[in-house]
């Protein structure tokens, strides 16, 4: 059970640290394409 609950925090912190990651990206590249 622990081992599960370490797993799935461990899932959402990669899914958010992603998701930032690719808005980030995302943000920057529209920056150079409206340039």
């Amino acid at each position: 059970m622990a081992l599960s609950l370490v797993a799935l925090s461990l899932v959402c912190l990669i899914y958010v640290a992603s998701d930032s990651v690719v808005k980030h990206s995302l943000s920057s590249i529209k920056a150079k394409i409206s340039i």
